[in-house]
């Protein structure tokens, strides 16, 4: 029988669609993507007068060169180079004229703001910022700040939504074909291993990401690895037993299948995080 005049069933016609909107979700965020590695940095004056000050970008980067000419301001520089250590090196520096001064960093990833003001002799040191997303914004009120501040951050989040949705629709999409190379063509199955990783997916997703916001790069990578193993684990168990209730496939299969499946779904998650990052 010809394959065109065979009769499509509506779990073939299911599945298709899912995988036709998975490829646009993969394709949209291709395109909408932001490939740089710059976070902006914005000082708002939010109310009243302030003294004329300097502000100092301090990176921890070695690379990082001075763009400012130091010669013109021998007494700011002296002073100001009292209160930043070697490691953090001078990056940029710029006078205040209007409401706001603004950088675009490049490639660094960690950075302090210091505020110097010459008529009182007078400095404030940041806490050290971090950056871990794209097109982040980090805000200083100035009329409220104190040492040690702690900056507004706020980020992208079309970009970091769309990157989540690309990189949950490929595992989804892999877990597909793996059911498909073990030829598992129950619908209940199928809907049932789709609807367990897409959960597991979002709630690792919303607490990595709170993780990352609050504390870092460092914890990031802990928790991620505790996560990454404990997700692997619960839906091992999960899928060995249900699987095994709402088919009729022998447990050795059944416990093969989990097992591949879920190991390949950490590496393409960790994998299409990296091709379409949200958060780097």
């Amino acid at each position: 029988m010809c394959y065109w005049n065979k009769k499509v069933s509506y779990k073939e016609l299911l599945i298709f669609v899912l995988l036709i909107t998975i490829a646009f979700f993969c394709i949209l965020t291709f395109f909408v993507r932001d490939n740089s590695d710059n976070a902006r940095i914005k000082i708002h004056i939010t109310s009243g007068n302030l003294p004329f000050y300097v502000a100092v970008l301090l990176s921890a980067n070695d690379n990082s060169c001075s763009n400012y000419n130091w010669k013109e301001n021998t007494e700011i520089r002296k002073e100001i180079e009292k209160y930043y250590s070697n490691d953090w090196i001078c990056d940029f520096v710029g006078k205040y004229e209007g409401h706001a001064l603004e950088w675009i960093k490049d490639n660094k990833k960690k950075f302090k703001l210091l505020f110097y003001f010459p008529e009182k002799n007078y400095a404030i040191l940041t806490q050290e910022c971090e950056v871990f997303a794209k097109e982040s914004t980090f805000i200083f009120h100035m009329n409220h700040l104190k040492e040690d501040a702690k900056p507004i951050k706020s980020y992208n989040n079309l970009i970091i939504v769309l990157s989540a949705i690309s990189g949950m629709l490929a595992v989804l999409s892999l877990e597909i074909i793996i059911m498909g190379i073990f030829n598992f063509k129950n619908f209940n199955c199928i809907c049932f291993v789709l609807i367990v990783n897409l959960l597991f997916q979002i709630i690792t997703a919303v607490y990595l990401f709170h993780i990352a916001y609050e504390y870092g790069y460092y914890y990031l990578f802990i928790y991620l690895i505790l996560v990454a193993f404990g997700t692997w684990i619960i839906k091992n168990v999960l899928y060995v037993f249900f699987i095994s209730k709402i088919t009729k496939e022998k447990f050795k299969k059944i416990f093969i299948y989990s097992i591949m499946n879920n190991t390949f779904s950490i590496l393409i998650g960790i994998f299409m995080a990296l091709l379409l990052p949200g958060i780097r």
